[in-house]
């Protein structure tokens, strides 16, 4: 913890098992006058699993776990309706391989 490399430390929850079993990748692009009130309206949204601001075509990724593929149609139609969204690129994870919960650098050091 002295060095800051410890955060927190938390569960990890199976996700699949609490019925989100849907993973959609959206890509946003939008006005940038507006991308810092979009990032936050997607960081407070529960079924948000991660949000980034990123370069190149678009500008805000997402990540959403949904329980239906109603929730994810409620979703997209929320975020296309948001003033200052020029467009999104969504798409379906078929399946996870690995997640940022599977991630540790510090692995090789571990006896």
């Amino acid at each position: 913890r002295q060095m800051d490399v410890i955060l927190k430390y938390y569960i990890t929850l199976n996700l699949d098992n609490l019925g989100y079993k849907y993973t959609m990748i959206t890509l946003h692009k939008v006005n940038k006058i507006y991308k810092n009130r979009i990032l936050n309206r997607l960081k407070v949204n529960p079924n948000i699993f991660s949000v980034y601001s990123i370069s190149g075509q678009y500008d805000i990724m997402s990540i959403l776990r949904a329980r239906s593929r109603e929730e994810i149609k409620r979703f997209i139609k929320e975020v296309n309706s948001e003033k200052g969204v020029i467009s999104t690129f969504s798409n379906m994870a078929i399946d996870t391989f690995k997640t940022h919960s599977a991630y540790n650098p510090l692995e090789h050091l571990i006896i």
